[in-house]
């Protein structure tokens, strides 16, 4: 019995677009090599957008029709390889060791083909999804002596085809100053996203620096542009070993605490809690003036960034946690602790302290100390 294949089966195993572009494919040479390895395995090259062309396999089934496919495209099967190397082997292998491979026309009537394309899921490759050159911004923590740690950012690009990262993209080639913000290498939505970034940056005429700083005072307009980076197609990196830095839409919210310091003292100080947990202040780095995001870290290694959220109508200042002597916790109580609760989310940890049920955030802890 000859091998068959059928239209049908070749549209129920690809999408509708991956035959249509492997019907180009095909049509314009393509596919080589075609070979049948055994009575049922059809192999072939495809030549895509990559240097190298894709080895393509087609597994027939008993009865005829695709039992499976495999392709060293991103993609590993299911695609326009594959159609391309299905359609170039009705030529090729009319004759074959085997018998004859035939192709069956799709019996089914119009209307039912018309259907099914519209049920067909849109499997388009990953290669051309992506445009040839990923455009990431490597971020870093840097300091002088004791000074404060400073943001700075640098933008760089991958390219898909060697593998290897490129340092040709700097900041002054998108600046104000810069009448053409055009790159070979991005699209045209990657040169807007950077000239966007570029504008929140104090950036010179004739800088050659590679890395810039965002300033304290323009990080929130630094910020409202980066949080966007993943719908503009840009990821985040750090500095040395290029890891991933995540963008995250899960806040980091800004309380103060009362709590039992010891025997002798209730402590009131400022609590910074990620998805309910307690962040380690070591672990964290507030930007912005004033604050609006918080930088996750690992020593000194960027992790994730979160928008901050706060309650307080108050200007933002972090503070050194404030001692109180139990003698003095009634008039804390009656005169402060009503302040606070106006304009800070606070919450009692203890029982010595009440807070004021006109607080704007105010919570009373489930584990009271007492």
């Amino acid at each position: 019995m000859p091998l068959q294949l059928r239209y049908s089966d070749l549209a129920k195993h690809i999408s509708t677009s991956s035959l249509r572009r492997g019907t180009t494919y095909y049509r314009r040479g393509a596919v080589s090599e075609v070979a049948l390895v055994d009575s049922r395995t059809i192999v072939g090259y495809v030549r895509g957008s990559s240097s190298k062309p894709y080895e393509t396999r087609i597994m027939v089934s008993q009865g005829g029709g695709i039992e499976r496919s495999e392709c060293t495209c991103p993609l590993g099967g299911f695609c326009k390889h594959v159609a391309a190397l299905a359609l170039a082997a009705f030529d090729e292998l009319a004759n074959n060791p085997y018998g004859t491979l035939v192709l069956v026309e799709d019996q089914r009537p119009a209307w039912e083909k018309s259907v099914a394309s519209l049920l067909e899921l849109e499997n388009e490759t990953i290669e051309e999804q992506r445009p040839a050159y990923e455009l990431y911004l490597a971020i870093r923590l840097y300091s002088l002596k004791k000074q404060p740690a400073s943001l700075q950012v640098r933008p760089r690009v991958f390219d898909r085809k060697t593998g290897q990262f490129s340092f040709k993209i700097k900041w002054p080639a998108f600046s104000v100053y810069s009448r053409n913000f055009r790159s070979d290498k991005l699209s045209v939505e990657q040169a807007f996203y950077l000239r966007q970034l570029a504008t929140t940056l104090e950036l010179y005429p004739g800088s050659l620096r590679d890395w810039e700083t965002v300033p304290e005072e323009r990080i929130g307009a630094f910020w409202s542009v980066l949080k966007t980076a993943s719908e503009h197609r840009v990821g985040l990196l750090t500095e040395v070993t290029d890891e991933p830095v995540a963008m995250s839409t899960i806040p980091v919210k800004r309380e103060l605490w009362i709590e039992q310091a010891d025997t002798e003292h209730v402590l009131v100080r400022e609590s910074f809690l990620l998805a309910g947990q307690e962040l380690d202040h070591e672990q964290m780095i507030i930007l912005g003036e004033p604050p609006c995001c918080i930088l996750i870290i690992k020593g000194m290694t960027p992790v994730s960034w979160h928008p901050l959220t706060t309650t307080n109508k108050q200007p933002f200042t972090t503070f050194a946690p404030i001692r109180i002597p139990l003698a003095d916790v009634d008039a804390f109580q009656n005169k402060y602790a009503p302040i606070l609760a106006r304009h800070y989310s606070l919450q009692s940890r203890t029982k010595r302290v009440v807070v004021p049920e006109l607080g704007i955030g105010t919570r009373r802890a489930q584990s009271d100390h007492s």
